[in-house]
Formats: C-alpha cells, sequence, structure tokens
C-alpha cells in the first residue's frame, strides 16, 4: 500500500495511515513508535546503602609554599 504523505510539511508535522503515526523532522518522515501521553512522575525510590567511611586524623598532602623572589 502507498503511503501519500503531504507535499510541503512543516517540521513537527504528523500523518496517519492506518495505526500508524509519522512526525516530519524537518527532513524526512520517522514513525512514531508509541505516541500515548506521559504519566505522572512517581515516588522517589529508597535510600541507598551508606557508602564507607573515609580516614580520620591527619592526611599527608601538605604542599611547600614556594615564595618567589625578585624582579
Amino acid at each position: 500500500m502507498a503511503i501519500d504523505i503531504p507535499d510541503s510539511p512543516s517540521n513537527g508535522d504528523t500523518y496517519n495511515v492506518g495505526d500508524r503515526t509519522w512526525r516530519f523532522n524537518g527532513t524526512t518522515w520517522d514513525a512514531v513508535l508509541y505516541s500515548a501521553p506521559t504519566g505522572p512522575t512517581g515516588a522517589d525510590g529508597a535510600d541507598g546503602a551508606t557508602g564507607p567511611t573515609g580516614p580520620t586524623g591527619l592526611v599527608d598532602n601538605y604542599i611547600e609554599p614556594i615564595f618567589l623572589m625578585g624582579a
């Protein structure tokens, strides 16, 4: 069965053939696989497990200051 699509579609136009819907993307017609409306957002999930405890005490990351003597 041939599809008689519009000659001058605009970007976002849709075209229905039987139970199929096609949407023009500005260049080509793409099949719309599922076009039902979006439902409400679901509830937040449970909190994840607590991560490992980091090191305690002093951490050896001391950087010695550099003094530039002058010009």
